[in-house]
């Protein structure tokens, strides 16, 4: 559906429940839920349609949390509006919600911000980083997870800080609690929790032991890592790196998410990977997890890369995409619908332009070619623009819906550039009345069976009384701002689904039929 009023749009951030548009004149838009005052429009009026952000121009970069705004602008000043209560910025008062934009303190020549599980970076144009936020420090006596970099645990960070040793960074990635950093001369630094072990299970209750680290860092040798990295460290063995790609995997045994995949694309078109390794999406040939980068076979001419859910996408010179990695529902799009721990070439992708993620219901690609015309991995039915007609899912199709398409500016929902129309929005988010929001963050699966018994509970059971009618309506008015609480933090995932899975257990018991009956 074209959305006119983000015409000229250059940068788009959505959230479960709302959405942030840049301008090429500098403007910011804003639009969706506002329990938390996140479109800064002086109310908590949610807005269907989007609206201009008044009070703040010149702004030339944005980031979104689950219920906060930030915006750079070209003065190199950073603003912030929406929930001010797990993140309190210095300089914006002490009140729970800014109802407009506020400038945060002791920020300047500010390019860029990085923001992820409350703990935010900005990158100034000298190519330095500053921290600040709040960090997490679950764990026993000083386990903490030496997420903001600068050697030791404080909790919450109201003024930024330069974070130590950094220098000409270009780019800089968060996934769960660690962050990474790339440097002009093509090194990767990383820092903050290195894997899955005491001080994660000791918040569960569980016995205290090293067996369960889950690597994904690549700063510690194989044996006896370290659990956090208090300050950068840099990855041994990975020179010449151009760009860097993370995701957060999906447990198959555990049932949700735990661990870190990374890949780096270097300069000479060949792709290193380390972390996770459950569905082979390091592309080395096993399913064995790597503490340290190695390198995915058989591939070379890479020039870009996506990494979206389990699955792993390069795009090759010659305008190919390769893909390994989880194929569910066929998002690798070889024909098959079997998990590949090697690259394989995606049928119907050539003379391919650009590549994009698309995180939304079941995740993907989006694939833009010469010719204009946009391609997925997937089934079309995942971003909201199937055809009448059926269509493969287990191989590219087009997307007959747009034409002309210049750019994706937003991975999930995703939103489409064509020649200067209004950006079509090709990603729907979930209807209210049929998404658990919180139980397929926390199972990873919308279709997952224990989300499909809490649906099939609020539809026969909740939904056949006043009550649960209002519970439900109450429920989905807060819910999408607590699912991204769980999505993003490992451990609220974990004590939730323990939690839920009781509920569930429950639920089913009340469904089976009594051995007495009879049928």
């Amino acid at each position: 559906m074209p959305v006119a009023a983000l015409n000229d749009a250059t940068a788009i951030c959505t959230e479960y429940d709302w959405g942030c548009a840049l301008k090429a004149d500098g403007t910011v838009w804003t639009w969706g839920h506002n329990m938390f005052a996140q479109l800064g429009d002086g109310t908590t009026d949610d807005r269907p349609k989007p609206a201009r952000i008044s009070g703040i121009s010149d702004v030339i970069a944005i980031a979104t949390d689950s219920s906060t705004g930030y915006a750079v602008k070209a003065d190199g000043t950073v603003w912030t509006w929406g929930s001010n209560a797990v993140v309190p910025h210095v300089g914006v008062g002490p009140d729970i919600y800014n109802f407009k934009p506020r400038k945060i303190e002791g920020l300047s020549r500010v390019a860029a911000l990085s923001v992820r599980s409350d703990v935010l970076f900005a990158m100034r144009s000298d190519g330095t980083v500053w921290a600040w936020g709040n960090e997490r420090t679950w764990g026993p006596g000083d386990n903490g997870y030496w997420q903001f970099g600068i050697g030791e645990l404080v909790g919450i960070l109201r003024s930024p800080v330069p974070v130590p040793g950094l220098t000409d960074v270009v780019e800089l990635l968060q996934e769960e609690y660690t962050a990474y950093a790339l440097r002009s001369d093509g090194s990767v630094w990383v820092w903050g929790q290195h894997g899955f072990g005491t001080w994660n299970t000791w918040a569960l209750g569980e016995t205290e032991t090293q067996s369960g680290h889950r690597p994904w860092n690549g700063a510690s040798a194989e044996t006896s890592p370290a659990p956090s990295q208090s300050v950068p460290t840099r990855v041994e063995g990975l020179t010449e790196v151009k760009a860097l790609a993370t995701m957060w995997v999906y447990d198959r045994e555990e049932q949700h998410h735990e661990g870190v995949s990374v890949f780096a694309l270097r300069a000479d078109g060949t792709v290193s990977a380390w972390g996770r390794n459950d569905y082979g999406q390091l592309g080395d040939g096993t399913l064995e997890d790597r503490w340290n980068p190695v390198d995915v076979v058989g591939l070379d001419q890479a020039i870009a890369l996506v990494a979206v859910y389990q699955s792993v996408y390069a795009l090759k010179k010659d305008g190919t995409v390769w893909a390994w990695g989880e194929n569910r529902r066929g998002r690798l799009g070889d024909g098959t619908s079997i998990d590949r721990n090697t690259p394989v070439q995606v049928q119907g992708l050539t003379n391919v332009r650009s590549i994009h993620p698309y995180r939304g219901k079941n995740g993907g690609l989006l694939a833009i070619k010469g010719d204009g015309t946009l391609w997925t991995c997937g089934s079309l039915a995942d971003i909201g623009l199937a055809s009448a007609e059926p269509t493969p899912s287990d191989r590219a199709s087009r997307v007959d819906a747009v034409a002309n398409v210049t750019r994706v500016l937003a991975d999930g929902p995703a939103y489409l550039l064509a020649n200067g129309t209004p950006p079509v929005r090709v990603a729907q988010q979930s209807n209210p009345r049929e998404g658990c929001f919180i139980a397929t963050a926390i199972y990873g699966d919308y279709d997952a069976p224990a989300v499909m018994t809490l649906r099939r509970f609020r539809d026969e059971s909740l939904a056949s009384s006043a009550a649960g009618r209002a519970f439900t309506r109450f429920y989905y008015r807060i819910s999408p701002r607590l699912a991204g609480r769980f999505e993003r933090d490992s451990i609220l995932s974990r004590l939730g689904k323990r939690l839920l899975d009781i509920v569930v257990v429950k639920l089913e018991a009340a469904r089976a039929p009594n051995p007495g009956d009879r049928g």
